[in-house]
């Protein structure tokens, strides 16, 4: 994930995407709830980004989904105000 943020911040979007569809993969083969969370918000913003924003808000749902399966509240929160801002 922190290769993707250093590429989202260099505005790098196609290697940005790329690191957090890696991480994505790597925390779903590990049933890791709070990463698999993680990556799709990542990938939400990337798509925010590019001006997907149907893309965006899938990714945004999918991570609060997976967030509240894990019940991780603050994060919730945060996903919460992500959908909204879109």
């Amino acid at each position: 994930a922190t290769a993707g943020l250093s590429k989202q911040h260099q505005q790098d979007l196609d290697s940005a995407e790329i690191c957090y569809e890696l991480s994505l993969d790597i925390a779903t083969r590990n049933h890791a709830l709070k990463d698999m969370a993680a990556a799709c918000t990542n990938l939400g913003t990337v798509l925010e980004q590019r001006g997907d924003y149907d893309g965006s808000l899938a990714h945004q749902m999918k991570a609060l989904a997976l967030k509240e399966e894990a019940k991780d509240s603050a994060n919730i929160a945060r996903s919460l105000n992500n959908i909204g801002l879109l």
